[in-house]
């Protein structure tokens, strides 16, 4: 290997300079000199030899925000090594990201600039022994089952693990697995599992982190842009004819704008990245600062709704958060502002944004949870500053496990 230096000069400067303003709250000037002509080679190289970088979001912020063409999961990534039209694919992750991509897309050259950027978890399993579980254990698929009670007395009491979604494992289901020992959700949340009462029975609970990151942050950005730009109303407005009789009404941009985002975690951080592609001016609050991230932190949510056009909820769920977004910090996001809830209905004042949407103090929603699923405050349903999803259409249907 070839050590060097190369030089930051006046060229490298000037070209870098709008990507260091990204990441300038996290970089010192002289730490920023020694990553920028790398930045800047890499990139010039990129176009020369028709190369696309495509990197993990756990990536620090020079690859983030400096040479990277697009940054997801590894989910994300694979699908997007499939479309691109690249000739070579640098994946700037662990290895079987690189493997994924090369499956992915056979006829491109995939490069991995470690080859000893491994992962844990995929190092734990193989093909073969994903085979000696399916000849190890039997597994019940719970919702072909009609009587589904009777069937887990005379089926299940064996069971040792339970695999489930959003529907969860509340205190009186677990009950009726007297040998259970592991439940899995897979999903980032886990609220709709009784974890205390499973934690004194000794079983353990799991999720599956990252696997809808980019879906849900998908729909962040789409109910965003449905409700600024009345995307729903302008439909309905053409289906109906009305076209022909009067004009719609002039709906708002979002570009340039001030988005705030409550939870900056995977899925919050996948909405910041697109958010930078409408230009948006992005902060969030959480329960603390987050070291490495560009944004700007509130530590009151109440002073982030203040100084928001756009509040994305994107947080837990769950006591601790339960009515996190009260009637003040609606108050505070304004009756310009629009509400985006994609993380849980519990976390929003549910009542109180009704009636400040009624009277004009908040100015829209886009919401695709709600407090008492599948149970929608009939108010809303009226409302055309309102867009209203359901959470199943993102996810497969509602399915649970038993495996014995």
């Amino acid at each position: 290997m070839i050590n060097f230096v190369m030089e930051f000069n006046q060229e490298v400067k000037k070209t870098t300079d709008p990507i260091y303003q990204k990441i300038s709250k996290v970089m010192p000037e002289i730490e920023w000199s020694v990553h920028a002509p790398y930045i800047y080679k890499i990139n010039k190289l990129k176009k020369e030899k028709n190369a696309v970088i495509l990197a993990h979001n756990y990536q620090t912020p020079e690859i983030y925000h400096g040479i990277a063409d697009f940054s997801a999961d590894s989910l994300a990534l694979a699908v997007e090594a499939s479309k691109t039209s690249a000739n070579i694919i640098v994946m700037a992750g662990v290895h079987f990201m690189a493997e994924t991509a090369k499956l992915m897309s056979p006829n491109k050259k995939v490069l991995l600039p470690d080859m000893k950027a491994g992962c844990s978890l995929s190092s734990s399993i193989t093909g073969k022994d994903v085979r000696l579980l399916k000849e190890k254990y039997r597994v019940h698929r719970l919702w072909e089952v009609s009587e589904t009670e009777e069937f887990i007395k005379n089926q299940c009491q064996g069971a040792r693990a339970m695999v489930t979604d959003h529907f969860g494992a509340n205190e009186q289901l677990i009950q009726q697995f007297p040998k259970l020992k592991c439940i899995t959700n897979f999903g980032v949340g886990f609220d709709a599992v009784a974890v205390d009462y499973a934690s004194k029975k000794g079983i353990q609970v799991t999720n599956t982190p990252d696997v809808l990151t980019d879906d849900v942050a998908d729909l962040a950005i789409g109910l965003l842009l449905s409700v600024a730009r009345s995307i729903p109303e302008g439909d309905r407005f053409v289906r109906e004819g009305t076209w022909s009789e009067r004009s719609m009404r002039l709906t708002q941009s979002i570009t340039g704008k001030k988005i705030g985002i409550l939870g900056m975690g995977r899925i919050g951080q996948a909405i910041a990245k697109r958010a930078e592609a409408f230009r948006l001016h992005v902060s969030y609050h959480g329960p603390r600062e987050k070291p490495g991230l560009v944004y700007p932190y509130y530590s009151k949510l109440e002073e982030l709704a203040k100084n928001s056009d756009f509040l994305v909820v994107s947080c837990p769920g769950g006591e601790a958060t339960r009515k996190i977004v009260s009637q003040k910090v609606m108050e505070s996001l304004g009756s310009e502002g629009i509400l985006v809830n994609i993380a849980r209905g519990s976390v929003i004042d549910e009542a109180a944004m009704v009636e400040l949407l009624q009277n004009g103090k908040l100015g829209a929603a886009g919401l695709d949870v709600f407090e008492n699923e599948p149970n929608v405050p009939e108010t809303l349903l009226s409302m055309d500053k309102v867009v209203l999803l359901s959470l199943i259409h993102i996810s497969e249907p509602t399915r649970r496990y038993a495996i014995c």
